[in-house]
């Protein structure tokens, strides 16, 4: 008896140890049971059985009965019976229609009451998004709006998402996207009481608004999304009708209409080629976001109704928001192996690839597509990803960060809809992932060959050709010919016609001559070039070839060729496993109007103007003229106005450059730009650049101009010069003008001196994202202005900018002298500040020192406050100034700090890399 009682307690520890290590393991808790689901077609569904027992025992497990979060922030929701009612009957209307997904024309916004911090808010909540996976378990993901202009620090419109969602891999993306591109989006772990019922963790993410667009310096942005309403008969998140513009959520924030929804219908008319469509967005932000994806193997962004475009009014470009939904997916090679890489890394089930060709054309997006195949554009893209390849260990490092501190939080959470160790298992696959992405991204970077072909096509020529297979680009790093006789070799590109003339030289070995050999070291022509695969439609790889013609007389033979090639990216030298050669000798035997348009095409349009087309620049000879229609150069073309040009434009007419502008008068030969009929202005002079353009403005006198809306760009300033990579502008008057601006810049680094601003309708000079010098210069608002006067125009006004203003005068402004607002940061020092209503007015987190200037006769010499309230409040720094305490106006939380000292700075420290910290360093 006693011996079946050992057996029956033996088989007992047996079996429970058994179970134990079984419920312990995650292959079989988590994998062996989701593939008997498969087989089973989830006939005894054994995953929601195993989610029920594991989320059992963590409610048993006395750490998660004792674990308290407090140190997480907590929202306390307050809702109605009948609001509670509706959100819930929203959720079972989906199940008894049996849709996968919650209508937004069923999910609206309810009024109700939040409380976070002792303080109440009233807001409106809905579900989030549209998938059911965030409200068919019993804890949902909520939207929220808050009311009342009142925001939490700086948000007003959030969500709070399930764990199972959104989480750990979105609060390290917002960490990188903030870390690498500066762009932030609040996100962060806290939880949730609603009507004093705690449903523990959630995932807080701030949302797409123009608070959070604002907040991170971009001005006049619009939004477009796809809707997200599965009515179809496609799969779910795509379709051919997705990108159709009826289709498009449209958020005009600006409240302008420049032509937005034309120019987003152009980017999917099929009208667009692979180089036009760079020129419709912004490249380098694109690249950037782009870039940053990839590292994370999510395709979602792009993917049918996620895509989020943003619209500039002032550039006319696009430019993409990414979330990356809570996953970190592996990039994986296409199973045919036609492109190991691009199509995993661009092209990840943006088609849901299968070998349909029907079905991926109908679920392509075009745009992105048409972006990716862009050989400039993808260039760009892998130089920031390479970027992020070389930043790797600290990437890895702010994901196991975030995953340490967020983890335990998740885990001991029992109100979860899902049990602890799936949570874990997440989060440990996803870091797997990760890192394997980066070795996956590395193998790009490091795959190179390269194919050179040398054919006689004709006695004297030759044709070379070298055919890259490589994703990143290659360049040759060393070339030599190798003829049978004597020769000046003419080199010719045929891509452009450029050539160069190479002589041949005797070959010698220890001083003796070899016979019928002489080399040519052509080189020296190839160097800057640059060969890189390209693309078909659906980013399958496409055999490239660049041609280049060898010529000569009398006849020749090439006997050898000598060719290396070395990667771009990572400099390393192609050996010859991978470099092919082959000599072949034998007898002898390619408007968007301003977008496209030709130079010549341009200059025979203005045959009148006499111009001159010098490379890629377009040169006004000195003359007068009379132009009476709008001239619009061809984009990517260059604008030079010789000296002592005097041209007079009609009534609202403009010039727009898409490139560099230059504008070379003269002390005693300005160049004048006016309006041809009295109080009737012209539009604008205008140039938009890539960052790469710069502007070069001497002795210009510009009076008479207003404002205008071009191919899709809000034009505010008589001269207006957005994204140039430097703007220069002396000894120049900008006087008179109706806009909204003298002067307007946008994103560029400025150098303005010696200069007069005046009688300018609004502000004399607007600089918006911008950073330089303003030095020397006079802002008036002047006494004999033949337009109507502005009572909020100032001189000199910044946004999202870093200055110095230094030795200029301000006067007579019937609101602010200098006005710096939207987190900028300026040294204002040795300016004469005379009649103005405020000499300094300071707003919106701006930092601002002030030392040695002269105030005369302001109603107030220093005011502060908080305009947008999503900005936090300014700090002004007062090096020494005498100012007296009534002169000083300060609202709110504003700083107002006397220091009685003296900075170390001289007027010949100044330049446009001044370093700001220093003078941080001074205060403590």
């Amino acid at each position: 008896m006693m011996k079946i009682k050992v057996a029956f307690i033996s088989i007992i520890i047996f079996v429970f140890i058994v179970l134990t290590i079984s419920y312990q393991s995650d292959k079989l808790m988590f994998g062996a049971v989701q593939v008997l689901d498969q087989l089973t077609k989830s006939k005894f569904n054994l995953q929601i059985l195993r989610d029920k027992l594991m989320l059992s025992i963590d409610e048993m497990n006395p750490i998660n009965l004792f674990f308290l979060s407090d140190d997480l922030p907590v929202f306390k929701l307050q809702l109605s019976t009948s609001d509670l009612l509706y959100l819930e009957s929203i959720n079972e209307k989906a199940d008894i229609e049996g849709l996968s997904h919650v209508s937004d024309y069923d999910n609206t916004f309810r009024k109700a009451k939040l409380y976070y911090e002792n303080k109440e808010y009233k807001v409106k909540v809905k579900f989030h998004g549209s998938n059911r996976h965030h409200v068919k378990s019993p804890k949902k993901s909520l939207r929220i709006k808050l009311l009342a202009a009142n925001s939490i620090g700086g948000v007003t419109d959030f969500s709070l998402i399930i764990p199972e969602e959104s989480g750990i891999v979105d609060l390290v993306y917002y960490n990188l996207l903030k870390k690498f591109y500066a762009f932030e989006v609040k996100s962060f772990f806290c939880h949730l009481e609603i009507n004093g019922v705690d449903l523990g963790i959630y995932f807080f993410e701030e949302k797409l608004d123009q608070v959070l667009l604002e907040k991170n310096g971009f001005s006049g942005v619009d939004i477009l999304k796809p809707k997200s309403e599965w009515f179809d008969q496609y799969l779910h998140h795509t379709g051919p009708f997705v990108w159709d513009i009826s289709y498009q959520n449209f958020k005009d924030l600006s409240k302008m209409d420049v032509g937005q929804l034309l120019r987003y219908k152009r980017l999917y008319s099929g009208l667009v080629s692979k180089n036009e469509t760079p020129r419709l967005i912004d490249l380098d932000w694109f690249a950037k976001i782009d870039a940053l994806r990839i590292v994370f193997g999510s395709d979602r962004p792009f993917a049918g109704d996620n895509q989020r475009l943003l619209y500039s009014t002032s550039t006319g470009k696009f430019l993409p928001f990414v979330r990356v939904e809570g996953v970190v997916e592996k990039l994986e090679s296409n199973k045919n192996a036609l492109n190991v890489f691009e199509q995993s890394m661009s092209h990840l089930r943006i088609n849901s690839i299968r070998d349909d060709y029907v079905y991926q054309k109908n679920y392509q997006n075009d745009m992105y597509l048409n972006l990716v195949k862009n050989d400039d554009y993808r260039m760009l893209r892998n130089r920031y990803l390479y970027e992020l390849l070389r930043q790797q260990e600290d990437m890895l490092r702010v994901y196991d960060d975030i995953y340490e501190k967020s983890i335990e939080h998740i885990t001991t959470d029992t109100s979860n809809n899902f049990p602890a160790r799936y949570y874990s298992l997440l989060g440990r696959r996803y870091r797997e992932n990760f890192s394997y992405n980066f070795d996956f991204i590395k193998k790009y970077f490091d795959y190179s060959r390269a194919f050179t072909e040398v054919e006689q096509v004709k006695p004297d020529t030759y044709l070379l050709k070298i055919r890259p297979d490589s994703n990143v680009p290659i360049q040759v790093e060393k070339l030599e010919l190798l003829l049978d006789s004597p020769a000046k070799l003419l080199v010719t590109r045929l891509s452009d016609g450029s050539s160069q003339l190479f002589e041949s030289k005797t070959v010698t070995v220890e001083g003796d001559t070899i016979h019928n050999q002489f080399s040519v070291d052509a080189f020296p022509f190839f160097k800057n070039d640059r060969f890189l695969l390209g693309l078909t439609d659906h980013l399958e790889i496409l055999k490239r070839e660049y041609v280049y013609e060898l010529k000569s007389e009398p006849p020749f033979k090439i006997k050898n060729i000598t060719i290396q090639f070395k990667n771009s990216f990572n400099n390393k030298v192609l050996n010859e496993r991978v470099t092919y050669s082959v000599i072949i000798n034998k007898p002898e035997l390619f408007e968007f109007e301003y977008l496209t348009k030709k130079p010549l095409e341009f200059l025979n349009e203005f045959k009148e103007l006499n111009l001159k087309l010098h490379e890629n620049t377009i040169i006004l000879p000195t003359g007068e003229y009379s132009i009476s229609k709008n001239i619009i150069l061809p984009y990517g073309v260059n604008l030079v106005i010789e000296k002592g040009s005097k041209i007079a434009l009609a009534h609202d007419k403009s010039i727009i450059v898409y490139g560099s502008l230059t504008i070379n008068g003269e002390k005693e030969n300005p160049v004048v730009i006016s309006n041809l009929e009295k109080n009737k202005p012209f539009g604008v002079i205008a140039a938009i650049g890539d960052l790469n353009n710069n502007i070069h403005i001497d002795h210009l006198s510009l009076s008479g101009g207003h404002e205008a809306i071009i191919n899709g760009s809000y034009l505010s300033g008589g001269l207006s010069l957005y994204g140039h990579g430097l703007v220069k502008i002396n000894n120049s008057s900008i006087t008179g003008n109706t806009a909204d601006d003298g002067l307007n810049i946008k994103n560029a680094k400025v150098d303005i001196r010696n200069s007069v601003f005046s009688s300018n309708f609004a502000d004399q000079i607007d600089l918006d994202n911008c950073e330089g010098i303003v030095v020397g210069n006079k802002f008036s608002k002047g006494d004999s202005i033949a337009v109507s006067s502005d009572n909020n125009g100032d001189g000199l006004d910044l946004s999202g900018s870093k200055f110095l203003i230094v030795n200029n005068t301000f006067d007579g402004f019937v609101d602010k002298g200098v006005s710096i607002g939207e987190k900028s940061l300026a040294f204002v020092k040795s300016n004469n500040f005379n009649n103005n209503r405020s000499a300094v007015t300071i707003k919106d987190q701006s930092e601002v020192y002030l030392e040695s200037n002269i105030y005369n006769q302001n109603t107030i010499w220093v005011e502060e406050y908080q305009k947008k309230y999503f900005f936090d409040f300014p700090v002004v720094y007062n090096f020494g100034e005498n100012i007296p305490d009534n002169k000083v106006v300060t609202k709110g939380d504003s700083k107002y700090v006397k220091l009685n000292k003296k900075t170390p700075f001289k007027d010949g420290d100044f330049s446009i890399k001044f370093d700001f910290d220093l003078l941080k360093n001074l205060i403590h």
